[in-house]
């Protein structure tokens, strides 16, 4: 039995061996982001956490992305493919979107060019998490608005860098800050 693990990755050890890189997922999250956000948990009490959408067309990176995600103290909104993305972009209004490039046959790149076509989601941070071996991709993932690009297997600790960074660009702050700021009354 593995000490020092939530009991539900004991059970997974101990019976059906999971896959390395989510147990790796796990065994990250326990023991290196449960202490480390737990002030930042407490911060969120009251706060309603950012909404993060993950699109992926494999459920086994979603499930991933998720465990870090959840671990962090952000919301997390998954789906498979870039239709599904863009329908729940107009519903939830995400505070940062992770794609990745391929999507069964769509393009991850084509639809955040689609979701920054609306003025409300321009401001968006959009992150691509993709094992793409396209020649230049990185230059064309910035051309269409992407923020940052992750090769894949991520580091869980580098993603969540990644999205604390994306999250708190100084322009986007400001963004926020003024919408939230009382309008003064009009005579």
């Amino acid at each position: 039995m593995i000490v020092g693990t939530p009991p539900a990755v004991r059970r997974s050890v101990s019976g059906n061996r999971p896959h390395r890189c989510r147990f790796r997922a796990i065994h990250f999250v326990w023991t290196y982001l449960h202490p480390v956000f737990a002030k930042r948990t407490m911060m969120h009490i009251r706060q309603k956490p950012p909404v993060i959408l993950v699109v992926d067309d494999e459920q086994q990176v979603l499930d991933e992305v998720e465990t870090v995600l959840l671990a962090a103290g952000y919301d997390c909104r998954c789906c498979a493919t870039a239709k599904e993305a863009i329908a729940l972009v107009r519903s939830v209004a995400p505070a940062l979107i992770i794609s990745d490039i391929n999507l069964h046959g769509h393009s991850g790149l084509e639809m955040c060019e689609q979701i920054k076509k609306d003025p409300s989601m321009a401001d968006v941070p959009v992150m691509f998490l993709s094992g793409a071996q396209i020649p230049d991709v990185i230059r064309r993932s910035h051309d269409v608005g992407g923020t940052y690009y992750l090769r894949k297997p991520f580091d869980p600790e580098v993603l969540v860098e990644l999205i604390d960074k994306a999250l708190w660009m100084p322009h986007l702050v400001s963004n926020r800050a003024s919408a939230n700021a009382p309008q003064p009354a009009h005579r």
